[in-house]
């Protein structure tokens, strides 16, 4: 996919994360765009749903995002 082709995906996400028009109109504002290629890294224990997800950036190493998830039933 291209940059831009990821971007439009990436606002359509970034919209759903806002609960009324205000934030949405706050999203929009949000111009500086950055692509970057990341490695997803996730740890999990033998018999565990809980999951802990980290988002590196794949040439530098540099932390871009991460989660912890308790996986329940």
């Amino acid at each position: 996919m291209t940059n831009e082709e990821l971007i439009k995906i990436a606002r359509r996400y970034a919209h759903g994360f806002a609960q009324d028009d205000q934030e949405r109109a706050r999203v929009a504002s949000l111009t500086d765009v950055q692509v970057k290629t990341a490695a997803l890294i996730s740890f999990r224990a033998p018999r565990s749903k809980a999951t802990v997800d980290v988002y590196l950036d794949r040439d530098t190493g540099e932390f871009v995002s991460g989660s912890f998830t308790l996986g329940h039933d």
